[in-house]
């Protein structure tokens, strides 16, 4: 008879544990749904020095996409939502001809990214054409945050951060 009794305040408590759960986790679900937010990620590569459409080595009109032809999109992007992150991949500052203002105080590469307003750039391989001195030179001239997170000096240490945060709202990952 006393087994009996215990076996049902444990059950008691086990069902009391679980009306508490479901009801304190479905408000909690309730607001985080209220305030979701929308991030958009947007991502350029292999540019190669197209600030605009024409290929310079050609002569003539490219129109697979410059700088010029993809910031009208990315503005009107950022006008439907805030929230918009922008990346590039990498092979930017070799290609086209861009390379003849390695030597020059500027690189239009890193103007162009820094106007449109780049959150990170991570290298590509052709980045490191001209040697580290170049890269070093119009990197610093770019107003993002530059990424590298396989590359490390002769010493073990990172070339660059592998990672950067980028504050546009928040994603958590969670399992269940």
């Amino acid at each position: 008879m006393q087994k009996m009794k215990w076996k049902n305040y444990v059950c008691y408590f086990v069902i009391l544990m679980l009306l508490v759960t479901a009801v304190t986790v479905k408000p909690a679900i309730s607001k985080a749904e209220e305030s979701d937010v929308n991030i958009t990620l947007l991502g350029t590569a292999d540019i190669h020095g197209r600030f605009m459409p024409w290929d310079y080595a050609l002569d003539g009109a490219n129109m697979s996409g410059g700088l010029t032809q993809l910031y009208t999109v990315i503005k009107k992007v950022r006008q439907e939502n805030p929230n918009t992150i922008l990346l590039d991949a990498g092979d930017t500052i070799q290609g086209n001809s861009v390379e003849l203002f390695n030597d020059k105080p500027q690189s239009p590469m890193m103007v162009a990214m820094n106007a449109m307003g780049y959150d990170a750039w991570a290298f590509g391989n052709h980045e490191f054409n001209f040697g580290l001195d170049t890269l070093k030179k119009v990197s610093e001239q770019y107003k993002g945050k530059t990424l590298a997170g396989n590359i490390y000096k002769k010493n073990g240490e990172r070339f660059l951060p592998a990672y950067t945060i980028v504050e546009k709202g928040g994603i958590i990952g969670m399992n269940t």
